[in-house]
């Protein structure tokens, strides 16, 4: 059975009277859960922290890497040099 707090056309004034939405005699079935299991992983800042964090690491990554064939930071400025 499919329960909408609004008609086809969008009206909304069902969800003034959700009441009148279930049907008569209508039984209530075994609870489940709706998610298996809910953790906290911190907080918006704690995320934005790691993830800053990371993109330190991965910068200090991205200065190690030498692909052959292409100069180095370092080669490129002292040709800027001469």
């Amino acid at each position: 059975m499919h329960i909408s707090l609004c008609d086809d056309k969008g009206d909304i004034d069902r969800a003034r009277r959700p009441w009148e939405n279930v049907p008569v005699g209508h039984k209530i079935e075994k609870p489940e859960p709706l998610f298996m299991e809910l953790k906290f992983v911190g907080s918006q800042a704690d995320r934005k922290e790691r993830e800053e964090v990371e993109a330190v690491k991965v910068a200090a990554q991205l200065k190690k890497t030498k692909i052959p064939g292409l100069p180095t930071s370092l080669s490129i400025l002292k040709q800027l040099e001469s």
